[in-house]
């Protein structure tokens, strides 16, 4: 069984502390699509990961193919995103 894991990290922002974590949505300009809650509702985020966590769980596995063509195109869009 793959390991379905969501990485959650808290930041400081300008309304004080939240939770991050990524949506597994990507964007039109191929940038990963976060969202965050609040860090003062700590239940809500939880019930939030949990059910990307299922999401995940329910969606089909990459295959490697996936995950390389993945891997490139958030390659591209660091490199769109960062011009030398």
């Amino acid at each position: 069984m793959p390991a379905h894991r969501v990485d959650v990290w808290v930041e400081l922002g300008p309304q004080g502390w939240h939770f991050r974590w990524w949506t597994g949505r990507i964007s039109d300009q191929r940038l990963r699509e976060y969202t965050s809650c609040p860090g003062s509702a700590a239940e809500t985020a939880a019930r939030r990961i949990g059910c990307r966590v299922r999401q995940m769980r329910q969606a089909p596995s990459l295959s490697v193919l996936g995950r390389l063509e993945m891997a490139a195109e958030l390659a591209v869009a660091a490199q769109d995103a960062d011009p030398p």
